[in-house]
């Protein structure tokens, strides 16, 4: 008991950081862009450029952790220099250095939380941990971090990119809390040999590059991707929306507050609904819910918009559940941090831009008001779609093991 509990309260505090370091650098910047004069479409355009840059920079993190095992130490030499690396975007408010600050920021930022959950989902498995109590931490340490900060940047809104500073490092030094990594064999006892082809532990057959065991797995990656276009979208111009509408960083702050406690009782739930419920069943519900949380927003009141922020939990948050765990359990023997990488390349690359470039469009060409009208319906649609090749994805299945 005494074991299981440590174990617990270890991978909690890291998961609480690693979101509580989430909280204080983004939901803040897109509102800082539009107090210094950056366009809607400026603004689209920047939160399209960190995804690329991360896209560019996380298949590198990625097999340099699994290759090296040197997984914790990639994670906290990430975590330092990104967080010197936010500290970029108080060299001046013109577009051009907001956009160098972003590709700098995001080379590192955007590897993080794919490694932080490679290494927690596994250990969590590992040492039969429940990850999504684990999960809650981060969740609360988001709401409270966020809650605070808003209301301190209401006066002082250049101060987060030191606040940034000072969590990141922090978060690296929690991260001494995970395990040792291996010197020089790998958790099997055999010699880490980079590049060489290893049997899998669990299926016994090799690799030969494979990282997933199914290609159910490209059902999954497309309704990440789907969700996280909305969720990209709905991150970046809420706030924009919020600031249109008259109010300020600490209005914000209680709106991504209500977001974030709105994902503990989904995360309460999460062990009996994935248990009782098909996976992919679960994710194309959420997509649903998903396209309910965009089309509130334009309503143009705070109630709405409140309640929009309350579906972030039966929306993202199954979603993400859904996908890590599905990732974790679906990878070959060590690709965990290039599954895990692969997932947020997906959601945190190529649907971020998506998102974040469409909607700046949208915006730009019909009003902000359509433009989450219009991404609203293109979710609705795609979910159709993604749960009709499902099923038919699923009879071919049971018709070959017949």
């Amino acid at each position: 008991m005494y074991t299981y509990k440590r174990d617990f309260y270890k991978l909690l505090a890291v998961d609480t950081c690693v979101w509580s370091v989430t909280s204080v650098c983004i939901p803040f910047l897109n509102a800082y862009y539009a107090m210094n004069g950056i366009t809607d479409m400026q603004i689209g355009v920047l939160a399209a450029i960190g995804p690329v840059a991360g896209l560019c920079f996380q298949p590198l993190w990625a097999m340099l952790s699994d290759r090296t095992e040197k997984r914790r130490l990639v994670l906290q030499l990430i975590s330092v220099v990104g967080g010197a690396a936010y500290l970029l975007y108080l060299l001046g408010t013109a577009f051009a250095v907001f956009c160098v600050a972003t590709i700098v920021f995001m080379a590192f930022n955007s590897a993080i939380m794919p490694l932080n959950d490679a290494i927690v989902t596994k250990e969590a498995q590992e040492k039969k941990v429940n990850f999504a109590i684990v999960r809650m931490g981060g969740t609360v340490g988001f709401a409270i971090v966020i809650l605070f900060v808003g209301g301190y940047l209401r006066s002082h809104p250049t101060h987060m990119f030191w606040i940034g500073f000072v969590v990141y490092a922090g978060y690296a030094a929690v991260c001494f809390l995970l395990p040792k990594d291996p010197k020089g064999k790998n958790r099997a006892g055999r010699p880490a040999r980079a590049g060489k082809v290893q049997p899998d532990e669990k299926t016994g057959q090799k690799r030969k590059g494979k990282i997933f065991r199914s290609n159910e797995v490209v059902f999954v990656l497309a309704i990440a991707f789907i969700m996280q276009i909305a969720v990209s979208f709905h991150a970046a111009f809420v706030s924009v929306f919020v600031v249109d509408l008259g109010y300020d960083q600490s209005m914000i702050g209680i709106l991504f507050c209500i977001s974030a406690f709105s994902e503990v009782p989904v995360l309460f739930a999460m062990p009996k609904l994935m248990a009782r419920f098909n996976t992919l069943g679960l994710l194309c519900a959420a997509l649903f819910i998903a396209a309910l949380r965009v089309i509130l927003v334009p309503n143009g009141t705070i109630p709405y918009i409140i309640l929009s922020q309350a579906l972030q939990g039966p929306s993202y948050m199954i979603a993400y559940y859904g996908c890590v765990t599905y990732i974790r359990d679906h990878v070959h023997e060590g690709k965990i941090s290039q599954g895990q990488t692969i997932l947020v390349m997906i959601q945190g690359g190529f649907a971020t831009v998506a998102g974040s470039l469409a909607g700046g469009f949208l915006s730009d060409a019909f009003g902000l008001a359509p433009a989450f009208v219009i991404i609203s319906g293109f979710v609705v649609v795609s979910a159709v779609g993604i749960l009709v090749a499902t099923r038919v994805y699923a009879a071919k299945q049971a018709g070959r093991r017949d």
